[in-house]
């Protein structure tokens, strides 16, 4: 399986998953390809890229403390270790 582009015959552009599958049928060796078309897909993941890194840089440039709370006990988190990746036991 790979991701490429692919051209419509109006020339416009959309990106695609191949799934390529060697097969021999009746001594014929053949490939099948089955192509999805993903464009959705990669504009729904750079929106989600877009916002997270919109979120991380709000809290990893305030000046402000944060909080989160965490739903599972009702401790608080500090935002910026949370952003950061620093794990701790709370």
């Amino acid at each position: 399986m790979f991701e490429t582009v692919h051209q419509r015959k109006n020339t416009t552009k959309y990106d695609v998953e191949v799934h390529l599958q060697f097969i021999e049928l009746d001594r014929n060796p053949l490939f099948i390809a089955i192509i999805v078309d993903i464009t959705e897909r990669k504009k729904a993941e750079k929106a989600l890229l877009e916002n997270e890194n919109r979120f991380r840089s709000i809290f990893q440039e305030s000046a402000s403390i944060m909080y989160l709370i965490n739903p599972d006990n009702g401790q608080f988190m500090p935002v910026c270790n949370f952003m950061v990746g620093v794990k701790r036991s709370y």
